[in-house]
């Protein structure tokens, strides 16, 4: 499949800018009201964490927080311990481990890759080491 393929919109997604160009439709009512645990409820929180971000892949830096060869940041934000690090060939790779784990070979499946993201389709499970190069 190429990336041409793979960003062209959906029936749905085409459907829905039609009906915003014809002026879209009005919801009855007025004001509505989601419930603060919506947003605030640790339980959905992991839920849609493992609905979400451990299944899809995951833009996880701007080439710009590593502008020079050698350099190294760590990152937690989406619940599992990453390294980015640029080589001093400039090339970017990402590092996952779970302390007290022993490190191993783990081949992943890398999806759009460029200078400004890395993204890691699939290959990755909780409790995995993985070492990109």
């Amino acid at each position: 499949m190429n990336v041409a393929t793979r960003i062209a919109p959906t029936a749905g997604q085409l459907a829905l800018a039609k009906k915003l160009a014809e002026g879209g439709e009005r919801r009855g009512g007025g004001i509505t009201h989601v419930d603060a645990a919506a947003y605030t409820d640790p339980a959905r929180f992991e839920a849609e964490r493992a609905a979400i971000f451990a299944k899809r892949p995951l833009v996880i830096a701007p080439s710009a927080l590593l502008p020079e060869p050698g350099m190294a940041v760590p990152h937690d934000g989406y619940g599992k311990p990453l390294l980015i690090t640029r080589d001093r060939d400039g090339k970017a790779h990402v590092f996952l481990q779970q302390t007290g784990q022993p490190t191993r070979s783990q081949p992943v499946q890398l999806g759009i890759s460029s200078k400004d993201r890395i993204e890691i389709a699939s290959g990755l499970s909780a409790g995995q080491s993985l070492l990109c190069r």
